[in-house]
């Protein structure tokens, strides 16, 4: 869970540090002041990549840096500690130039961007339009659903099977193209059967220099004997044994004796190990002759000896079937079949699963509708026959606002507003049995006001009893149902900061918010609303 942010020199704000906290939290300010600066720098946290200049003025580099603390059993934690982080907190920090390039640590120690996507995609859920007017896009539809998936795993296993059986089609229409000429299958043929005559085996290479070395080594050391031999052939040392036998015993004496033992001893043990050494030079030069002839094929096909090995079972192949065409088409078919049967046998399941979330997404929508002032509502799913990487269907929300009218399309159908609503109702859904994390909206409430502007309040309310939910917005009714309000203030300088407002200032900001002027009237009302937010959410 993140629980303090810090931002330097990111577009317009100069420094600005904030702190989490369970509950309500509730940011607003004037159009234009920079509430989207806040969530474009946490989403740069968050690994996404840059799409714009974001080094402001104040210095030559951007920093953001968010502390976190994830549950003992969390997933979270548990990738952090697989990559070798064990400590209790962990800041994640980003640093980007002038230039555009970012290097992101986590406690001082440098990460990828798709490492801290993996850590984080979890901990914190951003929305933004985008998401709303995604609503409007029959193509994220199906992602809608997919996200009430427990089994993530299915999704992946249809998505791998699909392309495997792509692949196949593709394999055969590549046969189909590329069949050989007269004259290609025999000089394949030909290469095939020189091949097969080497009878290469798997790194033979590799064995044959060990082997090659281990033989050089041992003819340098033989070599050495020899000559050590030589010498000692030559060195005339018998004479001293004459000269000291004839000579008064003393100190010199006995150390040419001494030398003359041991010369003799060496002598003896250098010829035994001459006359017992036993050196191959046949197979010395026939494993030279193999190396050099492993090298040439390499060099000529560009491959490793084991790819030249899989590239004659292919060539066989490829022989095979260019002679017996009809049979190899067979094969195709028969694989295309397989393939195309497991996959279709997993997206059943996966289609199956999908009509259950969709019928427990139709009866939630239309229950919480309820309480967002569309009594007359109907929401449906429905699926479409197609076959893609995501399964056997496309999907489409179809819904109509009024009784006896027939559900149809939603860009057709719904408003700004009622989107929102339906948006809002969605990651209600799609957080219910999600463990706490951070929730992020950023004028969901766009296009509504009045009452249901309160009951969408009411609804971010009880969305924050489970996790920490900050709502960016310009509705006062929403506003006044914050446990924490803050204010996001642009400077004459064009600086943003963030105000947290105490209880006078919260009650001004809600009367400009009412009345675009701070009045005797503007206040009492500000007052109103927030004693009758406050008891709402009890």
């Amino acid at each position: 869970m993140l629980k303090h942010l810090y931002i330097s020199n990111y577009i317009l704000i100069e420094s600005l540090e904030f702190d989490f906290s369970d509950g309500f939290m509730v940011v607003t300010g004037e159009t234009g002041a920079g509430k989207s600066i806040f969530i474009g720098a946490l989403s740069l946290l968050l690994g996404q990549r840059l799409n714009k200049e974001v080094v402001g003025p104040f210095s030559d580099k951007t920093q953001i840096d968010g502390i976190f603390e994830f549950d003992l059993k969390s997933k979270e934690l548990s990738i952090l500690n697989e990559a070798g982080f064990v400590d209790d907190e962990f800041i994640f920090s980003r640093v980007i130039d002038n230039n555009g390039k970012s290097v992101y640590r986590i406690n001082r120690q440098i990460v990828t961007l798709n490492f801290v996507k993996e850590v984080l995609e979890d901990s914190i859920d951003i929305h933004s339009q985008f998401n709303t007017q995604a609503l409007l896009n029959e193509k994220y539809h199906l992602d809608f659903i997919d996200q009430l998936i427990e089994d993530k795993s299915l999704i992946s296993t249809v998505r791998d099977l699909y392309f495997k059986y792509q692949n196949v089609l593709k394999d055969k229409e590549e046969f189909i193209k590329t069949q050989l000429s007269p004259f290609e299958l025999e000089v394949l043929e030909k290469e095939v059967h020189y091949l097969k005559n080497l009878n290469l085996s798997q790194n033979e290479d590799e064995s044959i220099l060990n082997e090659l070395k281990q033989l050089t080594e041992y003819k340098q050391s033989l070599t050495q004997t020899y000559q050590i031999l030589n010498t000692l052939d030559e060195l005339d040392y018998s004479s001293l044994y004459s000269i000291i036998e004839s000579s008064q015993k003393n100190d010199v004496t006995d150390l040419i004796r001494s030398a003359y033992f041991q010369l003799d001893e060496a002598h003896q043990e250098v010829a035994r190990m001459v006359h017992s050494s036993e050196f191959d030079e046949d197979l010395f030069n026939k494993l030279n002759e193999r190396s050099y002839e492993i090298n040439q094929v390499k060099r000529r096909l560009k491959m490793d000896i084991n790819e030249i090995l899989e590239y004659i079972e292919i060539s066989k192949q490829k022989i095979e079937d260019s002679r017996d065409i009809e049979r190899a088409i067979n094969r195709f078919d028969k694989l295309i079949s397989e393939a195309y049967e497991d996959f279709t046998k997993e997206a059943q399941s996966l289609s199956e699963i999908r009509q259950t979330v969709s019928t427990s997404i139709e009866n939630f929508v239309v229950l919480h509708a309820q309480d967002l002032n569309m009594k007359d509502i109907s929401f449906k799913v429905e699926f479409i026959n197609h076959e893609s990487s995501r399964g056997l269907e496309s999907a489409q929300f179809l819904v109509s606002m009024n009784k006896n009218i027939k559900a149809d399309v939603l860009s057709k159908v719904a408003s700004g507003g009622e989107l929102s609503r339906l948006m809002l109702i969605l990651k209600i859904l799609f957080n219910m049995k999600q463990p706490q994390k951070l929730i992020i909206f950023d004028e969901i409430d766009t296009g509504v006001s009045g009452k249901v502007a309160q009951l969408m309040g009411q609804k971010m309310v009880a969305l924050s009893k489970q996790h920490r939910l900050l709502a960016v917005t310009h509705l006062p009714l929403v506003a006044a149902f914050g446990d924490r309000h803050f204010k996001v203030i642009k400077s004459d300088e064009s600086t943003v900061y963030f105000k947290e407002l105490n209880k006078q200032e919260r009650l001004d900001e809600l009367a400009i918010l009412l009345g675009s002027e701070i009045n005797e009237n503007t206040l009492l009302a500000a007052k109103d609303l927030l004693s009758q937010t406050q008891e709402l959410s009890k």
